[in-house]
């Protein structure tokens, strides 16, 4: 059995589940699931969580049928360790898969040290990615991330397909190619069974030359999410009559950024070049997935199933501000804006990690309501089990939030977040690992003060959502004990750390 470091664990959750079964006795109707999980879409990225130019109506919708978390994590600040951690209801840590490294040539299961910091050379030849600068200039030797989820990990498909769920996978994926598909972690139906970062090639709209039944003429023009809602929506009609687990994870808004050039028109229209979320072409992106959400909920209630349908909804990092990647455009440089919070995909900060999330349960939710407790992407497994009464759940690092969802008071808890790389995205940044508890988020940079002793942060997020006062020199006590619980939580979950790059020779 697990140590408690703060984590809840699978036996609690175990009696909360099964307290209201009866030997032998016919439970009740089993309730449909869907998880949505958007990619690299920004924290207030929807109308629902505060943005007045992109247009989300069918997400706000379905938003307000259910609970909105309003301290919804990703796992991390880059997408293919959350998305790992909804799949397991485990920390990236306890994985090693941290890095979105799945689409990578070398097969590792396991994280490691790196032998030292590589050179752009020395990375070629050992078929690794280069670092950032080389052996001297780093004060750290990052890890080496996993670029495969094991099969040996629980599977949200498998704990379903146990209980008697038809399962499917729809969009991205990016954890491994087979062995390690979607397939392979026990979904019925995997489409478009690929493992790319980004959408099939050669972009968002078809013919997709590596998606195998929209390759040809047909697929010409088409958009690739409402391509995936056709998918999925078939998938859905196929199993109505029996309970199913649908994962819609949609390649919007990921680059390349593309999108029907008479919808960005429309945008240009009403775009305020002066306010920060004005890029026409990521609010078009924005909108094509919105339309097919929206269509893949119409057929659900055209099924009669809205009342029998559990939905999660979250996105697996942070938005992109003026980061990494190519730019959306020409004109503006500015993909999407998280004012407040500082930083975007691939930052430890706010803006890398927070994210939009809510959940409907029918019968359970009252529509339109919020709750403050925190929910990351590891609670997803758990949480469904208990909404869903499901038998022989796994261990889990996540906990369920079901009492929330009911509008119930729940006690939090710590939510940590191990990322040991130096930033592969935009602006960049140090291997470091975070604790965010009681209102106060407590950042460790791996070796990156004087003498290479670890380097500290500290902001009370409860008034200082953006970060902009360190407190840590103010509040020694309070840092020692949360990195006291730091060490716990590392030492529990297994996780592979830097360690001080002897080769150092300063910046």
């Amino acid at each position: 059995m697990r140590g408690s470091c703060c984590l809840p664990l699978a036996l609690v959750l175990l009696l909360q589940v099964f307290s209201v079964a009866s030997d032998g006795a016919e439970g009740p109707e089993k309730l449909n699931v869907i998880v949505i999980l958007m990619d690299d879409l920004g924290w207030k990225d929807l109308g629902c969580t505060g943005s007045t130019f992109y247009e989300t109506p069918n997400i706000d919708r379905l938003a307000s049928r259910g609970v909105m978390f309003t301290r919804s994590y990703a796992a991390a600040p880059i997408c293919s360790p959350t998305r790992a951690s909804v799949l397991t209801g485990l920390y990236p840590a306890r994985i090693g898969l941290t890095l979105p490294s799945g689409h990578d040539r070398v097969e590792l299961l396991e994280a490691r040290v790196q032998k030292r910091a590589y050179t752009k050379e020395e990375a070629k030849q050992a078929e690794e990615k280069p670092v950032r600068g080389g052996p001297d200039c780093q004060q750290a030797i990052q890890v080496a991330s996993a670029t495969r989820l094991s099969t040996k990990y629980p599977s949200i498909a498998k704990v379903f397909k146990a209980n008697g769920y038809r399962t499917g996978h729809f969009g991205k994926w990016h954890l491994g190619p087979e062995p390690y598909s979607a397939l392979d972690h026990g979904f019925d139906v995997d489409v478009p069974h690929g493992n790319t970062a980004g959408p099939p090639h050669p972009g968002h709209f078809g013919p997709w030359r590596d998606w195998a039944d929209e390759n040809g003429p047909q697929a010409k023009g088409r958009q690739v999410d409402d391509c995936l809602g056709d998918h999925a929506i078939a998938f859905i009609q196929e199993n109505k009559d029996r309970p199913f687990l649908v994962n819609f994870w949609p390649f919007g808004v990921h680059l390349p950024f593309q999108a029907d050039p008479e919808l960005v028109k429309q945008f240009e229209a009403k775009a305020d070049p002066e306010a920060g979320q004005r890029n026409p072409l990521y609010a078009a992106m924005i909108k094509h997935t919105d339309d097919a959400i929206g269509r893949l909920w119409k057929a659900v209630e055209e099924a009669g199933l809205a009342d029998k349908t559990v939905v999660v909804f979250l996105s697996d990092n942070g938005g992109v501000t003026a980061g990494g990647g190519k730019p959306p455009g020409p004109k503006d440089k500015r993909i999407t804006d998280n004012a407040p919070l500082r930083g975007e995909k691939g930052d430890v900060y706010e803006g890398g990690v927070r994210v939009p999330g809510f959940i409907v349960a029918p019968s359970v939710t009252a529509p339109g309501s919020r709750s403050d407790i925190t929910f990351s992407s590891i609670d997803v497994l758990p949480t469904l089990a208990e909404l869903c009464s499901l038998k022989d759940l796994p261990a889990v690092d996540g906990r369920s939030v079901a009492p929330a969802v009911a509008g119930k008071p729940m006690a939090d808890r710590p939510f940590f977040m191990h990322y040991p790389h130096y930033g592969n995205w935009a602006n960049g940044g140090d291997p470091a690992v975070t604790m965010v508890a009681d209102g106060w988020k407590l950042i460790r940079f791996f070796f990156d003060g004087p003498e290479q002793a670890h380097r500290y942060e500290l902001y009370q997020l409860t008034e200082d959502v953006g970060e902009t006062h360190d407190l840590s020199q103010k509040q020694p006590e309070r840092v020692a004990e949360m990195d006291r619980q730091i060490d716990d939580f590392l030492r529990e979950t297994g996780a592979v750390l830097p360690q001080p790059n002897p080769e150092y020779r300063g910046p």
